[in-house]
């Protein structure tokens, strides 16, 4: 996985919540030592402020912003992309007339991501990516990839970098748009996609 850019502001303002929250943590900590008259042993020292806030930013990260609440409180504006999504691609090479079938693979967390597509004589990785919300067309996935053909492919297809501009549609289940192919390929066309 690879980090992602976005446009969202949520970048900003969770991780100073997340600092709060454990400067509170700490404080609550050292309360309750205070009260119960517990002495930690010198080897062990309590988590602190930044040690707080390593948790729940690792927390925040891999799971909670995952959590349907943090939408609804307009918290987290990133769509989940991870899954399974199946749809096709048509190309310049046959000029638009055959529908390729494909099969991304989206993992994700709250600042990484990775987009691998399969395809019947080759396989991409993403090598890139972001995800804008204030977008006019909508919240749009863009990626740069590397293709790199599999044994069994034409001579003529060769390994190319290209990049995708991808629409998700109001329910998060559908996303298409556009293709280029770099150096080594130079087609362009239309990836179409529908969560699994």
């Amino acid at each position: 996985m690879h980090p992602y850019a976005t446009d969202s502001n949520e970048r900003r303002l969770i991780p100073c919540l997340l600092a709060v929250l454990g400067v509170i943590a700490a404080l609550i900590v050292d309360r309750l030592l205070t009260l119960t008259s517990v002495t930690v042993p010198w080897w062990f020292d309590s988590p602190a402020v930044l040690g707080f806030y390593g948790i729940f930013y690792s927390l925040f990260n891999k799971w909670l912003w995952k959590f349907k609440i943090f939408r609804k409180t307009g918290l987290v504006k990133l769509p989940n992309l991870n899954g399974s999504w199946k749809g096709y691609v048509t190309s310049s090479f046959d000029e638009h007339s055959t529908k390729y079938e494909t099969t991304f693979t989206i993992k994700q967390d709250w600042n990484r991501i990775s987009v691998i597509g399969e395809f019947k004589m080759s396989k991409s990785h993403s090598t890139s990516a972001s995800v804008l919300i204030d977008d006019k067309a909508g919240i749009t996935v863009n990626f740069s990839y590397t293709n790199e053909p599999s044994v069994k492919a034409i001579e003529t297809m060769e390994m190319h970098h290209g990049f995708n501009s991808l629409i998700l549609n109001p329910k998060g289940q559908e996303m298409s748009g556009p293709y280029y192919s770099g150096r080594g390929r130079q087609n362009i066309g239309e990836l179409k996609l529908e969560k699994v």
